[in-house]
């Protein structure tokens, strides 16, 4: 009796410890098997318990019960109990195996998800103080590009600084011819070594015949067509620049050359004033269609460099503060001297 109870815990634990499985698959078999009688039927169901586990001659013990245990005494090896039994053992095993390889699959598919999670967090991290990094990048760059100067206003800007020199070459012109001793020679030459050294040398040769003037050339049109004029102009007015400082080199300017230096002033003036319209107008948009966006910018950027190679500094800061104190020593500072008289 006691033996009977033991054998019959095997399913009754198997039932607890799974039912679905168990009671689905012994249920399933029966239903198939429900025609069969006797011994017939206790074969058949070992046989889809077991799958590929034959028995032979109903004596024969599965490999998995044969390895698992051997027959009690008293018990044949084809009696119901040793069946029952058998069965249960053959059942139960692949049950434990698997639910301890679900259990390890479980185990790592979590491990995996943590670290996986682990990493994203910190890829997340990494992403926002990337994004707050060019946020800040990005504004520092906005900031910056309010104050940057492209290629074509710096040019202009230049052409600003030399055309308040021709003011003052102008307004010199007429006191010459009335009293030359009343004219500082020395700020008149200061004036014309700036437009040399900042117009001449940097502006134009650095800038416009290196690089602006072949571009456009190349590039055909209405502003190719001037390139010839402007070059021309720019000998000349070498040669007027180089005049005038060899007339006021002597710190005052004599008699007999006040008359012929203010008529080289005026005549400079009239020539550079349509000189620089026309390359504000025409021949500098030319040149900024031609290199096209990222060109323009990269040209900007090597002109910067040149001005501070060339000056040490911000060129055009230092000829402003250069020019502004000229026109103070010639007493043209006040702006409001040149506003034009009403009309009578």
């Amino acid at each position: 009796m006691r033996n009977v109870s033991v054998v019959a815990a095997v399913p009754l634990f198997l039932a607890i410890h799974d039912p679905i499985e168990w009671f689905g698959a012994v249920g399933a078999d029966r239903l198939q098997i429900g025609n069969e009688s006797g011994g017939r039927r206790r074969e058949a169901l070992y046989r889809r318990l077991e799958g590929p586990h034959a028995i032979v001659g109903r004596t024969e013990m599965t490999p998995r019960c044969s390895r698992a245990m051997k027959p009690l005494p008293g018990w044949s090896a084809g009696s119901t109990y040793y069946f029952v039994f058998c069965a249960g053992i053959g059942k139960f095993a692949p049950a434990f195996l698997a639910r301890r390889r679900f259990r390890r699959r479980m185990t790592a598919m979590m491990e995996k998800d943590r670290r996986t999670a682990l990493a994203s967090l910190a890829g997340i991290g990494l992403l926002v103080a990337g994004c707050a990094k060019n946020d800040a990048d990005g504004a520092k760059k906005s900031e910056g590009d309010e104050d940057a100067v492209t290629a074509n206003e710096d040019l202009m800007r230049e052409h600003g600084v030399l055309r308040r020199i021709l003011v003052i070459y102008r307004e010199v012109a007429p006191k010459l011819v009335a009293n030359p001793g009343a004219v500082d020679a020395a700020a008149l030459a200061a004036a014309t070594t700036l437009f040399q050294t900042f117009g001449e040398r940097y502006h134009e040769q650095m800038l416009e015949e290196q690089h602006i003037f072949p571009i456009v050339r190349k590039a055909g049109g209405e502003a190719a067509g001037l390139v010839d004029a402007l070059l021309a102009q720019h000998a000349r007015g070498r040669e007027i620049t180089a005049y005038i400082l060899d007339r006021t080199k002597s710190g005052r300017i004599g008699t007999g050359d006040a008359r012929a230096l203010a008529q080289t002033l005026t005549a400079f003036a009239r020539m550079y004033e349509p000189h620089a319209a026309r390359e504000d107008t025409i021949v500098f948009p030319a040149f900024k269609k031609a290199v096209g966006a990222k060109g323009y910018d990269d040209l900007g950027d090597q002109f910067e460099d040149i001005e501070r190679r060339t000056f040490g500094g911000d060129g055009f800061d230092i000829a402003i503060d250069k020019v502004a104190d000229i026109e103070r020593r010639l007493g043209l500072a006040d702006l409001n001297a040149f506003t034009a008289p009403a009309v009578t």
